[in-house]
């Protein structure tokens, strides 16, 4: 067997085969152990910069991150490929994002100004990525009182021809309720079962007094 080099100081030489075939053997050794330590960084770097990554955002990447997740990428749609693997779609668990018909109102949260220096170097630290979660908030429901204004025209010459612009089509003539909340009474009544008294309860809560008379 080849004499294995000894873990000496960076000074030293280390202690190499004397014949021609245990060099050759150790070489592939070294060769296969080479190898498998690439294969090893390369996982590392694809659970570090890979596409289900959570810690940063790819397009933040620079430098070197930047290649290797590029690298990474290209190595997982080429095993893909070769084995023929199609992406599974992942149904359920976790928390899902608001659907898309819901108003997303986003809110950044940063650092404060006295928290960006760097503990160590006391430069100011830049951003790198950023986590994205989602809550589901309750905002009062919004009512409107809408003043029409209908202008009246008269000729400036003869002072006569009045005419006046005419407003849009009310569901009840001369009456209070605009469309969207006749729409809202008629489906909570017949199509969430809620009574009218009990509407005329949660209309006062919220400062609008309605009442069924």
């Amino acid at each position: 067997m080849p004499k294995r080099p000894t873990q000496q100081g960076s000074s030293q030489q280390p202690e190499l085969p004397d014949n021609l075939t245990d060099c050759h053997t150790l070489i592939k050794e070294l060769f296969a152990r080479i190898s498998e330590l690439e294969k090893q960084l390369s996982r590392r770097n694809r659970a570090t910069f890979g596409r289900k990554s959570a810690k940063v955002d790819s397009t933040l990447l620079t430098g070197t991150g930047k290649v290797i997740h590029d690298t990474t990428a290209s190595e997982i749609d080429a095993e893909q490929r070769r084995l023929n693997i199609v992406p599974e779609q992942r149904k359920g668990g976790g928390r899902a994002a608001p659907t898309s018909t819901i108003l997303t109102r986003k809110e950044e949260h940063c650092l404060d100004a006295e928290q960006i220096p760097c503990p160590c170097c006391g430069k100011p630290r830049s951003i790198i990525g950023f986590d994205v979660s989602y809550q589901l908030e309750f905002v009062r429901m919004l009512f409107e009182n809408i003043q029409h204004v209908a202008y009246k025209y008269a000729c400036n010459n003869c002072g006569g021809n009045i005419a006046v612009a005419q407003k849009p089509y009310q569901p009840i003539d001369k009456g209070l309720a605009g469309p969207g909340l006749l729409t809202k009474v008629a489906t909570d009544k017949f199509w969430l079962h809620q009574p009218l008294y009990r509407q005329e309860q949660t209309f006062k809560a919220l400062g609008l007094p309605i009442n069924r008379t």
